[in-house]
């Protein structure tokens, strides 16, 4: 890719991401908000959720999972069989899956993108004691006004609570 005399280019393509290191001031790369790993917690709570992307992942949701309602949005939980694909891929039976939907018809796009913005991050919080190898499928209820995220937060996790999901 460089030429033999681009020593300068090698080195730099070689050490890519050092300033990252420097950053963290302990040398070592984190993958994200996650904490670190004691003896009794599993490696695999690092990852990070991915998004449900096609409509079909969607329907299969709505369709075959759990259901709970709350004032400011509905929750629908599916646990994953062990050989889904997703893109041609196996899915890690550990993942966590996620979709958040929201209606653009009173919200408009501002208002949808940040009730979506606060529905992640609502999610984000409860994620640690959530159960793996789950889909979730998180729908904003029409309103008005836009909640704030700790009303949203909390019926979120009464929703999750309601079906067994939280302890």
């Amino acid at each position: 890719m460089y030429g033999k005399d681009d020593i300068s280019a090698q080195e730099e393509a070689q050490n890519f991401g050092s300033w990252l290191q420097s950053k963290n001031g302990n040398g070592k790369r984190t993958q994200g908000p996650c904490k670190e790993k004691s003896e009794g917690q599993k490696a695999d709570r690092c990852l990070k959720p991915v998004a449900l992307r096609f409509n079909f992942e969607f329907s299969r949701v709505y369709r075959y999972g759990k259901f709970a309602s709350g004032k400011f949005l509905s929750v629908h939980a599916m646990k994953r069989r062990p050989g889904t694909r997703q893109s041609g891929y196996k899915v890690d039976p550990i993942l966590i899956r996620t979709g958040f939907c929201a209606n653009k018809r009173e919200l408009g796009a501002v208002g949808r993108n940040r009730v979506r913005r606060l529905m992640r991050e609502s999610f984000r919080e409860l994620q640690d004691e959530l159960p793996q190898g789950y889909d979730y499928v998180f729908t904003y209820k029409s309103g008005k006004e836009i909640p704030k995220l700790s009303e949203l937060s909390n019926d979120m996790a009464k929703c999750c609570k309601r079906l067994r999901l939280l302890a």
